[in-house]
């Protein structure tokens, strides 16, 4: 899945924007594995696995390289579990890549009202809404 406008994020600059949190989705299966995806550019962000400035040198990280991964892999399983089947419609669009179409027949249901489901996860999934979901 493309993502308008930009294609990485450091670590640091996650804050569950929902562009940032669809293209976390969308290498969800990396960032399961304890691995950060890398930028695509040349040069610039030298640590990959932890929160570390460009160009900087530190002594000895203080965390494994794969906590911050693992970290925000975890909250968006947490973010997903906690909404239920709104939850498994935001696995089959982001991470399977299934289209809406497909998900409606899986789960014998309108397309609208799988859109429905996916905007109103989307927006648990940001920040929006989560008191609101038990």
């Amino acid at each position: 899945m493309v993502i308008k406008g930009v294609d990485w994020w450091a670590p640091y600059d996650i804050k569950f924007s929902w562009v940032q949190v669809q293209w976390l989705l969308s290498h969800y299966s990396t960032i399961c594995e304890g691995r950060w995806p890398h930028e695509d550019k040349e040069g610039g962000y030298t640590d990959i696995g932890g929160i570390t400035q460009m160009g900087r040198k530190d002594k000895r990280r203080r965390w494994a390289f794969f906590e911050t991964p693992c970290e925000i892999a975890a909250e968006l399983d947490e973010r997903m579990a906690r909404i239920g089947p709104l939850g498994s419609v935001i696995r089959d669009i982001y991470i399977h890549g299934w289209t809406q179409e497909k998900v409606a027949r899986w789960w014998g249901i309108s397309q609208s009202r799988i859109h429905y489901w996916q905007r109103l996860g989307m927006y648990y999934m940001t920040g929006r809404n989560r008191k609101q979901i038990p």
